[in-house]
């Protein structure tokens, strides 16, 4: 009869990312666990940066869910088809993407970058799909009435590209 406790081989694996990792969504990617640096089989977490007042392209991961906890800043992401839906989150909120749903993260503060943990369930390196889009300017206004001008997003075809 096995015993876990001592028969387990050593595979507890500690990671410090190095340096940001550029992507086709244009917001620097800090990767943790993941097929290539933990040997995981079946999910990866990383970190996503999104600098003061910047935002990702408009994307979507067609094969698996993407789970996000927000640890600073206050990040508006826009989703479904369109991008006309939207949620805010904040450090302490977590957000729960299915596969297939176009979005695209905005840092809503001009000051501050954004960091949030991204887990999802898959180790190794997949595609997400940018979406190639046409751009309009749309005015916003939101509860404090003050109005923010944001780009406007409708889909074209998709693109593939590699994401960490």
């Amino acid at each position: 009869m096995s015993n876990v406790l001592h028969d387990a081989e050593p595979t507890v694996v500690r990671v410090r990312p190095g340096n940001a990792m550029a992507t086709s969504q244009r917001l620097p990617y800090f990767v943790g666990i993941s097929a290539g640096t933990a040997r995981a089989t079946g999910l990866s977490m990383y970190m996503v940066v999104v600098p003061p007042g910047a935002h990702a392209e408009p994307h979507y991961h067609a094969d698996f869910e993407t789970a996000i906890y927000q640890l600073e800043g206050r990040v508006e992401t826009r989703y479904g088809p369109g991008l006309r839906e939207s949620v805010i989150t904040e450090a302490g909120d977590f957000l729960f993407i299915p596969p297939g749903v176009p979005h695209q993260p905005f840092n809503l503060d001009e000051r501050v970058a954004a960091r949030a943990i991204v887990a999802r369930k898959s180790a190794r390196r997949t595609r997400t799909r940018r979406a190639l889009r046409s751009c309009r300017r749309t005015a916003l206004v939101f509860s404090s009435g003050t109005p923010l001008v944001l780009p406007h997003t409708q889909y074209g075809r998709a693109v593939d590209s590699a994401v960490a």
